[in-house]
């Protein structure tokens, strides 16, 4: 299939593609590509081949020539539309992220990024520079209280840390601690733990990437039966209508497979 080109340029004080830094003008085009796959995707592109590739870098001119395949050119539209009325609630969140980072770079270097119109494709003129700015998309995380409880692997290091075995996780979880929290987990090495406090995870996958402890759970036994029923006591309410039993049975074959 016949590639379609589309046009950027990259406007500044003696901005120009072939003097641009190598990594400076990859990072540029890896946010670009990434923004137009999610895009694609949203609208049920059909994704099977490379999505941009530079093909033209004119003599003594700012200007790009990227050649896509003319699937994509109805998300291009949707790109340059969203960025002309800033209605960014048109492209998926991690376009938006990508749309940001292209930002983000351009104010870095006092770049203007200028796409160019072209009527037959329906691609709108549309400008990323300081005076049109892309907005900080939402948080790709998410915050908030939650309790853990896994198997404690690792304690200590010069800031007190902990290092946890998640069930149904390989990777261990790091675990900000106070020293004192760090010499109580201490005599728990090896047994199961239990511990309250503020999560960070990502929103897309809900997968919990950092873990600042306030508190731990008084846990007697190092069985995940016995200690979850002690934390169903210190929780109460929040854990009423749970089969403890249940729960840990699954836990476990989570473990296993």
């Amino acid at each position: 299939m016949d590639k379609s080109i589309f046009h950027i340029e990259m406007r500044g004080s003696d901005v120009y593609p072939r003097t641009t830094p190598l990594k400076e003008l990859i990072d540029f085009l890896t946010n670009l590509e990434v923004t137009l796959l999610e895009t694609a995707k949203a609208e049920d592109v059909d994704i099977q081949e490379g999505i941009v590739s530079l093909v033209e870098i004119q003599e003594g001119s700012n200007r790009l020539g990227l050649a896509v395949s003319p699937l994509f050119l109805p998300a291009i539209a949707q790109i340059t539309r969203t960025v002309a009325t800033q209605e960014f609630s048109n492209i998926p969140e991690r376009a938006h992220r990508s749309l940001y980072g292209i930002y983000e770079q351009a104010k870095k270097r006092n770049w203007e990024i200028h796409f160019i119109a072209d009527k037959a494709q329906n691609i709108e003129v549309a400008i990323i520079s300081n005076e049109q700015p892309i907005p900080n998309p939402v948080s790709p995380y998410v915050k908030g209280t939650s309790t853990i409880f896994g198997r404690c692997i690792r304690v200590g290091g010069s800031e007190p840390k902990v290092d946890v075995r998640l069930p149904n996780r390989s990777r261990l979880l790091h675990v900000e601690v106070t020293e004192e929290m760090a010499r109580r987990l201490a005599r728990n090495l090896y047994d199961n733990v239990a511990m309250t406090g503020e999560a960070t995870w990502e929103r897309d996958t809900w997968f919990i990437v950092n873990f600042r402890a306030t508190s731990v759970v008084n846990i007697q036994s190092g069985t995940p039966l016995q200690a979850f029923k002690e934390l169903g006591e210190m929780v109460g309410e929040k854990w009423k209508g749970i089969d403890v039993e249940r729960f840990v049975e699954e836990m476990r074959s989570g473990e296993s497979e």
